[in-house]
């Protein structure tokens, strides 16, 4: 069966994507073999954010690789300075599950030439290194690990500061709080490449109103323009329009940002943070980024409670029906336009 899209069947689009969640599910259970009680301790909506990663990963290695040669690249890298243990342990279905390191090996078609990660947390961070030996194998000189992110940020500054725009970078944040400052991370935006920035923006706010924990927050944000927030989209699009507004070291802004709601809507169980996109234009306007944010707010906003479940069993192994997030009238392809 072919599509309009270029002849490639739908169902093999679908296998192909449960084959790739099927490889995740095996190498997370073959990393936590390596200190079993070490995991980073998440919720149960986690997966929404590491199935964002998962689509993100897949799509930049597959366009990065194609354009490497045209944009005269040296090097592509990962950056991933809150990276845990590589594993999560689900509070509320004491699930362990892959984490947003394995994504970025798994899911990148060995397009990273270097990874970039930090861990300030003694056992998590020696539990990280052991499993990247086994992800990596024979490539550990890959990979470089430390303890602060901010550190890590400074320390890449520099690192591509000698590369200039012959390199580019994916960038994954996903922040708990008020890690990174604004600071360090400036100076790595300066230089091309696609940030997801996991922004925690109930927790923000929560910050601002109840515990006024303000040099923390003008650290965060790099000047005080937090305190004219009203609510929490204040915050996200304060912070939003400060990454829009850096120019990279090639004379490029990052046009193309846009974020991702995840909120629970129950004051129970309430969560609220935002995923921020942001990757620099293109001479061709970005059609793919454009295709693929919409499709994930579609998608991935609407569903908690039954379908985070649906989430956990398939990354847990317990079912591979993933057409309730993959529709068979779309594929991988229509969204590189």
């Amino acid at each position: 069966m072919t599509t309009k899209w270029g002849g490639k069947s739908k169902i093999s689009d679908i296998e192909r994507l449960k084959s790739k969640l099927k490889s995740l599910i095996k190498i997370g259970r073959e990393i936590s073999e390596k200190y079993p009680k070490s995991h980073y301790s998440a919720w149960k909506w986690t997966p929404l954010k590491l199935i964002c990663l998962m689509y993100y990963v897949d799509m930049y290695s597959r366009i990065m690789s194609a354009k490497r040669e045209e944009l005269g690249l040296h090097q592509i890298i990962y950056i991933d300075p809150l990276a845990g243990s590589g594993t999560n342990f689900i509070r509320d279905t004491k699930d362990v599950i892959a984490g947003s390191v394995p994504i970025s090996v798994v899911f990148s078609g060995n397009v990273f030439d270097t990874y970039f990660f930090a861990e300030k947390d003694d056992m998590m961070r020696i539990a990280l290194q052991a499993r990247l030996d086994i992800l990596l194998q024979l490539q550990k000189n890959k990979c470089i690990v430390m303890e602060d992110c901010n550190q890590l940020l400074d320390q890449l500054s520099r690192y591509m500061s000698h590369l200039k725009d012959r390199i580019h970078y994916l960038m994954f944040i996903d922040c708990e709080g008020l890690e990174v400052k604004w600071k360090s991370l400036l100076e790595v935006l300066r230089y091309p490449g696609d940030l997801i920035f996991v922004f925690q923006t109930r927790e923000i706010m929560e910050q601002k109103i109840r515990w006024r924990n303000e040099e923390a927050l003008t650290s965060f944000y790099g000047n005080e323009e937090w305190k004219n927030a009203k609510n929490e989209k204040d915050l996200l699009n304060i912070y939003k329009e400060q990454i829009k507004a850096i120019e990279t070291i090639d004379g490029r802004k990052r046009e193309a940002i846009d974020a991702l709601s995840i909120r629970s809507g129950r004051e129970a169980d309430y969560y609220s943070y935002d995923i921020i996109f942001a990757a620099p234009a293109t001479k061709s306007r970005n059609p793919w980024f454009w295709k693929l944010l919409p499709y994930l707010k579609q998608r991935i906003t609407r569903y908690t409670g039954d379908a985070i479940k649906t989430a956990l069993d398939i990354l847990a192994g317990r079912s591979l029906q993933i057409d309730w997030f993959y529709p068979r009238d779309v594929t991988l392809d229509d969204f590189i336009g």
